[in-house]
């Protein structure tokens, strides 16, 4: 923009005839500004090294600064969601467009060194292909929104050809030939409006009728054959035919408009229309979430439009819940049955939220799902042959306190020592005070002590009952260390992985107890509860719900959590598979939340991360 003032100003009539020496040279000097930033900006451009780029050629440095490559890859791929609002939103410009469209462009090279770096460096996940999903998401957000952007600069530059065209031919035009360009220049604008194509069913013709209208039929600014036009544009196949036999003519577009009126909005029609799309939904033979949910978008829709013709079909009552309920296969049922209300039919609004909750439900059982087999597949690359090895996190475990294969919580030098000794011990080997390991960073997303709930690991608990010296041979069994086995174990003889587990109190609405066997899996994201322990506590009596409140609480200490729970029928087979022997485990000296660990029993309870 300098550069035209400063040229436009030169080249004026002005300047022309009083030529000023001052003036030209302030004006060229804007004209050499003008030129020489847009130089200067691709040169910093240049220069200015992605975060990749910094880290480039150093590995070490390049591993220990993984998340700040994965931070940078969110940045980017926020950049391309920004971006797709901007295109999608009404009050877009085709400048910014294409000033976006660069930026994006220079994001996408700097994502490829980003997600390569991530992909080359991060040992965790190389073996899992766990960063791969992230680079197609984003490949296919990239060529999708860039060809948007592209439709969106191409249309309007011919818009602009066709306004340009138009504006040579009026020029000079009389008033009412300049009116005519007005009514022609609103069909531009109303053009990319979309209007549905009416191709003569039923069940669309309310929705084509309200937008037709509001959009077309009333619109003062058009004539009647400019509406005649757009009319016989929007239909199609049966729709079409109601009226090809017209002439395009002003006089013939009301004709034209009642004949479709009379043939397509009857509301009797319309009526039957809709209750036998309810009648011919699709059965559902399996809890597909997928399934599920299209039943549920179907039903809700059809039940809206006969709403909209004056009908009440949640007042419809047994008959409609016979219809649908027909549709539902066997466990459907049997849940709706459980969780309705004895002696009491459900009314229709509880039967659609019932199905929405369960392909909700569905789909979080299926995320769930994806997430142990992932863990599971995992756990059996890390697996080793190794007899009698524990480990918590790896299979190569050492300890801190003697160097020995195994972790400090089976240390015998450590568990050996009072508890003020280990707190002395743990400082002097500068490990974390929750759980007793070294790690980067100050928060630690350990658990906390199972006796007082403060930020520090259990064996660390300073018990005020006794003399703070004392060491662990000589406690009292019942102030000895409390666990919740949520290390996992390799048995050499049957190569059994045993999972953490614990019997816990489970406490109901009306406070009936129960013991219950909980499987521990950091790997999920919710808590699951088996649909037979929610009846034996009372729980069975509710509303259409998808999740159940309990109480739950450790068999060996205080503490305890309050949560909800996802119920499921089942929630795995007995854990674990075979029989361990416990001569196989050394834990000595330990009381465990579960001490039939090593038998195959029913598991009640999932609780998650």
């Amino acid at each position: 923009s300098t550069k035209l003032k400063a040229l436009n100003l030169l080249t004026s009539e002005r300047l022309v005839h009083r030529p000023d020496r001052k003036s030209v040279a302030y004006y060229l000097l804007l004209i050499s500004i003008g030129f020489s930033f847009p130089l200067f900006l691709k040169l910093q451009n240049r220069h200015s090294p992605s975060i990749a780029d910094r880290y480039k050629g150093d590995t070490l440095n390049m591993v220990e600064n993984i998340p700040a490559l994965i931070a940078r890859r969110g940045q980017l791929r926020a950049a391309i969601t920004r971006f797709t609002t901007y295109i999608q939103s009404e009050g877009r410009e085709v400048v910014q467009i294409e000033i976006r469209k660069a930026k994006i462009e220079e994001n996408w090279y700097e994502f490829e060194k980003v997600q390569s770096a991530i992909e080359d460096n991060d040992e965790e996940s190389r073996n899992t292909s766990e960063h791969y999903p992230y680079r197609i998401e984003f490949e296919n957000l990239y060529f999708r929104i860039m060809s948007e952007a592209e439709i969106c600069i191409r249309a309007s530059k011919q818009e602009s050809s066709k306004v340009e065209t138009k504006n040579l031919i009026d020029w000079g035009h009389s008033s009412e030939e300049k009116t005519q360009k007005n009514s022609t220049e609103s069909i531009v604008r109303l053009a990319p409006l979309n209007i549905p194509v009416f191709s003569g069913k039923y069940d669309e013709w309310m929705s084509f009728k309200d937008i037709y209208t509001s959009v077309i039929h009333t619109n003062e600014d058009l004539t009647a054959i400019e509406k005649f036009f757009y009319l016989r544009s929007s239909l199609s196949n049966d729709a079409a035919s109601c009226i090809k036999y017209l002439e395009t003519t002003a006089t013939n577009y009301d004709i034209d408009w009642k004949s479709l009126i009379n043939r397509y909005d009857n509301k009797k029609i319309l009526i039957q229309t809709h209750v036998k799309n309810i009648v011919d939904l699709p059965s559902i033979n399996e809890s597909n979430s997928i399934k599920l949910r299209q039943f549920s978008d179907d039903l809700v829709s059809n039940m809206k439009a006969l709403e909209t013709l004056g009908q009440k079909p949640k007042e419809w009552g047994p008959l409609l819940l016979h219809i649908l309920c027909s549709k539902l296969n066997n466990e459907t049922l049997k849940e709706l049955e459980i969780k309705s209300v004895k002696d009491k039919i459900p009314s229709v609004t509880e039967l659609i939220q019932f199905i929405e909750d369960r392909f909700q439900i569905s789909e979080s059982i299926e995320s769930s799902k994806y997430i142990i087999q992932s863990l599971q597949q995992r756990k059996k690359v890390l697996q080793t042959a190794t007899s009698s090895t524990a480990f918590t996190s790896t299979a190569t475990a050492v300890c801190y306190a003697c160097n020995q294969p195994h972790t400090i919580y089976k240390c015998p030098v450590f568990t050996a020592l009072s508890t003020r000794d280990r707190i002395d011990k743990v400082v002097q080997l500068e490990l974390c005070k929750i759980c007793l390991r070294k790690h980067s960073g100050s928060k630690c997303f350990g658990k906390y002590c199972f006796k007082c709930n403060k930020p520090h690991n259990t064996m660390l608990h300073l018990n005020q009952k006794h003399n703070i010296n004392e060491p662990v041979s000589n406690t009292d069994k019942g102030e000895q260390t409390a666990t919740t086995s949520t290390t996992t174990h390799v048995a050499n003889e049957t190569d059994n992985v045993l999972l953490g587990t614990a019997v816990v109190e489970v406490f109901g609405l009306n406070g009936e107890r129960a013991y219950a066997r909980a499987l521990l899996d950091s790997g999920s994201t919710n808590h699951f509860i088996c649909l037979e322990l929610v009846n034996s506590i009372g729980n069975s009596k509710q509303n259409v719900t998808a999740t159940v409140s309990l109480r739950i609480k450790s068999r060996v200490s205080d503490y305890e959590i309050n949560t909800q729970l996802l119920i499921n029928p089942k929630i795995t087979g007995d854990l674990p598979a075979r029989r361990v022997s416990k001569g196989k485990v050394k834990l000595e000296r330990i009381t465990l939340a579960d001490p039939s660990y090593n038998v195959p029993q029913k598991i009640d309870i999932l609780i998650g991360a």
